[in-house]
């Protein structure tokens, strides 16, 4: 089969009558214009951008009234997921200059997007961020999500490919054909605005545009693979390879992959391959884009494939615990087309296990178990066994009621269950479970047990001291200057005594590292008098910085709004807001729970809180987002932030902490402890006329009262 290069065949496929594109539904190479060469959302030249040299010029200045070029503000409405790719160079460093911005504004001359997504390659001249939010105006004020990057020189050619990938969740930075960054994310592609979408110009105003050159720009339908994405950069702006694998069966990077794989992949429909050739062995060169012709470090080669399948035969076994390169090839319009190359591991002559143990939460007297699945892939029968971490490590050892471990063995899958009955606190901890055979020992990651408790409390009698009984104890500080550097006291609370907190001499009380393990849910509950309304005002944090990894419960701004938001790794989730909350003067309980569930539900005084929309319509703040990940956090307050907020002036009393959701009759419960047993209607009933939580003989007085009243009109219908 004659073989040519990708740039060939581009100019093959240009003169077809209707060429193919696959996944790439615009592109732009501003040759001559900015005309999109594969769908319709043709762009337009705005504020005296030019194309000179096969480049889009653009000068920068100030988003709105700088060059840029316009396109279709819905260009992305027909997406759940999305490719974006570029090539361009840097002629300048503006803080928050943007590539590309698709989204929405106030349409004012000072207002900010709110539903967007965009690239800048010189975040506050510190780094490049690929960016979404859809929470509201401004943005960044609504949980913005983003995978961050190097920050970019001038004078200096990139590539970058910004992913949303709507199967995962996630945001992904790629840069030259290489991964930079991932992060979750909580806002949907189709809710991002479709008012605007600039390359080189902002949907916020007043952030700076592009400065610099674009030498092409893309967009996929779907989400392209990082052996994709390598072949893009390698064969670079004005050269369209055809990305015809939608997936492949080995996909990208698997491993204990069987020596006898059938390996499948499946072809974008807007293709129509003639033939396949099929490249597997050892050489990396197999799957590096700039590779062509591999025939000759190829171990099995199958040409002129007519299905889209291939199991390798006895003949062709594969050897075990080796890593494998692969790659197919397709005959398109009597032309082979490069394709992308993958990867797999085969299976190891030591044992693989194909299910690891991940947690169980519990509360002390619970039966709790842990449960992972080995393959014995060496042909030899498994010991299997679990340990408890410790200094040093403990096997476990059934004793038949209080530890049990099962294992079943089917063939060659061994399913070992570790069961603790009765199960105590001093279980609560990390274990894993071995697999071993003659070929070696595998061994599971860390699985816990872990304890569902109030994790810490501060009474604050007088002093920091956690009463939990966990001795996370807290320090008396301050930050303020002389002669403002006092520390923080105490006077009577809301039960006891309480602590005494100011802005003014900047004090608070600084919580040891930890808080780590919240993947069993959480609570913060609390009383707060404050007496100042001071902006971002944290009741309590926990947090690696300012944002890294944060969990945080306070005032939003300088509103009477109660926030509680989380931020796994530099990502910050959605926030929950409880509008109108807040109040000056007066003692609150306020308690934020996050349930296993994601869903956070903020109470006030014991209650679920509610507020009204001017429609009158009732609103429960709630929020979905995933819980806060596993990190050992080391800046932890009480009454401060990690940001240059205000501090918290006024008085908290009873902090606590728990590693679960505690349920609303709970929170309930904690209200009326606190207030020495005043009931609380935590259940209006229906035929309570009287509203005091009851229904009793003054209610049916109400009701019987105004038997047979009628109020249709007319009165004679009543009759």
């Amino acid at each position: 089969m004659r073989r040519v290069s990708a740039s060939v065949m581009i100019l093959a496929m240009l003169v077809m009558s209707m060429p193919t594109w696959g996944a790439l539904v615009n592109r732009y190479d501003f040759n001559v214009d900015p005309n999109d060469l594969v769908g319709t959302s043709n762009g337009v030249l705005t504020n005296g951008a030019v194309i000179s040299d096969g480049k889009l010029v653009l000068t920068g200045g100030t988003s709105y009234s700088a060059p840029c070029v316009t396109l279709p503000g819905d260009i992305l409405k027909d997406y759940t997921s999305v490719t974006i790719e570029a090539w361009f160079s840097l002629d300048g460093i503006s803080d928050w200059q943007r590539l590309f911005d698709f989204g929405d504004s106030d349409g004012g001359t000072t207002g900010a997007g709110g539903n967007y997504i965009f690239y800048t390659p010189t975040s506050g001249g510190a780094d490049s961020r690929f960016v979404i939010s859809t929470g509201g105006i401004p943005g960044y004020n609504f949980g913005e999500n983003m995978a961050g990057g190097a920050a970019l020189a001038t004078a200096t050619n990139y590539h970058i490919a910004c992913i949303y990938d709507a199967a995962t969740s996630t945001i992904s930075l790629y840069q030259d054909g290489e991964f930079v960054n991932s992060a979750s994310t909580t806002h949907l592609l189709t809710n991002v605005g479709q008012s605007f979408a600039y390359i080189g110009s902002s949907t916020y105003r007043g952030d700076a545009a592009f400065a610099g050159k674009v030498d092409e720009f893309r967009i996929y339908n779907r989400v392209l693979s990082a052996s994709e994405l390598a072949l893009t950069y390698f064969k670079g702006p004005d050269a369209v390879p055809p990305l015809f694998l939608v997936s492949t069966d080995p996909a990208d990077g698997q491993v204990n992959v069987p020596v006898n794989p059938t390996l499948s992949w499946v072809v974008d429909p807007v293709y129509t391959p003639t033939a396949y050739d099929l490249y597997i062995g050892t050489d990396p060169n197999i799957a590096d884009p700039n590779v062509a012709d591999i025939s000759a470090i190829a171990l099995i080669k199958q040409t002129g494939l007519t299905t889209t399948s291939y199991t390798v035969t006895t003949a062709q076994t594969l050897t075990k615990d080796v890593q494998y390169y692969w790659r197919v090839d397709a005959v398109i319009d009597g032309v082979t087309c490069q394709g992308t190359g993958r990867s797999f591991k085969t299976i190891p002559n030591a044992p693989v296990f194909t299910t690891n143990p991940g947690y169980t939460g519990f509360f002390p007297g619970q039966t709790a178990s842990l449960t992972a699945v080995a393959e014995d892939t060496g042909g030899g029968a498994l010991t299997i066994k679990w340990y408890k971490v410790g200094a040093p490590d403990q096997e476990v050892i059934a004793d038949g009621t209080h530890v049990v471990i099962d294992t079943a063995v089917v063939d060659t899958i061994y399913t070992t269950t570790l069961t603790i009955n009765a199960i105590a606190k001093e279980d609560a901890g990390a274990y894993y479970a071995t697999a071993s055979n003659t070929g070696g020992t595998a061994t599971t990651p860390l699985a816990n047990f872990i304890c569902k408790q109030l994790l810490a409390y501060y009474p604050f009698e007088g002093n920091a001291d956690d009463a939990s009984g966990n001795g996370l104890n807290g320090t008396l500080a301050t930050l303020g200057a002389a002669p403002n550097n006092i520390l923080p006291t105490f006077a009577a609370g809301k039960v006891g005594q309480a602590i005494n907190l100011s802005n003014t001499y900047a004090n608070y009380v600084d919580l040891p590292d930890g808080f780590d393990e919240f993947r069993t849910g959480l609570t913060i509950n609390l009383w707060s008098y404050a007496t100042v309304a001071g902006g971002w005002a944290n009741f309590i944090q926990f947090s690696n910085g300012a944002p890294n990894s944060n969990i945080f419960f306070c005032r939003n701004g300088t509103s009477t709004t109660l926030q509680f938001r989380t931020a796994n790794g530099t990502a910050q989730n959605a926030a929950t807001n409880a509008n109108a909350a807040l109040l000056l003067n007066q003692w609150q309980m306020l308690t934020v729970t996050l349930g296993t569930d994601g869903v956070t539900r903020i109470y006030r005084d014991g209650l679920l809180y509610k507020y009204y929309n001017n429609d009158g319509s009732t609103v429960y703040p709630t929020q979905t987002i995933p819980l806060p990940n596993l990190i050992t956090r080391v800046n932890n307050y009480i009454g401060k932030s990690a940001w240059g907020d205000a501090y918290f002036t006024g008085q908290l009393d009873e902090v606590r902490v728990y590693n679960y959701a505690l349920t609303p009759e709970e929170v309930a419960a904690q209200y009326v402890q606190d207030t020495g047993n005043v009931p609380l209607c935590l259940n209006k009933p229906a035929y309570d006329y009287t509203n005091d939580c009851k229904v009793m003989l003054d209610d049916f007085a109400l009701f019987a009262g105004q038997w047979l009243d009628c109020g249709l009109y007319p009165e004679s219908a009543c009759d």
